[in-house]
């Protein structure tokens, strides 16, 4: 994965402090291409080309590639022919106004690729085997896009599952996208019990108290 990023030998073994923003991107890139369970993701890159050869561009262009193809979402600043050439849609923003869908004119020595198709979004956040405080395996659907209303006697485990179990998952799963050095700085929060969970996304929690 490393390879795939283009991290320069000498860097390895640094404080991230001492790396460019180009190759601190690629590093994290990396990092994610190496865990094959991470969840899907939108991933915002400034200029991950900079810095890099020509011929480097290439092997950056197959990472995200992989990223995208494992459903991830990367969103990249970029004036590199290359990415635009790679890029399945291209946004332009001039004097505060964003222009979409810009075609893309080949040059002699960049051909655009044909965009892939779009992967859809999952239908549901599911929940796998919870048994955060004393919850017993549960398994549970809930659907994108709809009002869902969870209902149960006092002490059932409604808090357990929404709250501390779905929202502190979520958050979990936010935190470990930010810096180290901002990481050092957020509240933790005790990770839920469950087996699995997929289809999550940003979550505003509001509970009483």
């Amino acid at each position: 994965n490393f390879g795939k990023c283009r991290v320069k030998n000498e860097s390895i073994g640094h404080g991230s402090h001492q790396l460019s923003r180009g190759e601190a991107q690629r590093v994290k890139l990396a990092t994610i291409l190496g865990r094959g369970d991470a969840e899907p993701s939108l991933l915002l890159l400034d200029e991950p080309d900079r810095g890099l050869h020509p011929s480097d561009v290439e092997r950056l262009l197959a990472a995200i590639d992989a990223m995208v193809d494992a459903g991830h979402t990367v969103l990249a600043i970029s004036h590199h022919r290359h990415l635009w050439a790679a890029a399945d849609v291209r946004t332009e923003v001039h004097d505060g106004i964003a222009i979409h869908d810009v075609p893309f004119r080949p040059g002699d020595d960049v051909a655009r690729r044909a965009p892939r198709p779009p992967v859809p979004p999952p239908a549901c956040i599911a929940l796998r085997g919870v048994t955060t405080h004393g919850l017993h395996g549960v398994d549970v659907d809930f659907p994108h896009g709809a009002l869902i209303a969870v209902a149960g006697g006092s002490g059932s485990g409604k808090s357990s599952l929404v709250f501390d179990t779905l929202a502190a998952e979520a958050w979990h799963r936010f935190s470990e996208s930010l810096p180290f050095s901002v990481r050092q700085q957020v509240r933790r929060q005790v990770r839920p019990d469950l087996e699995h969970a997929d289809g999550l996304t940003p979550v505003i929690s509001l509970r009483q108290g």
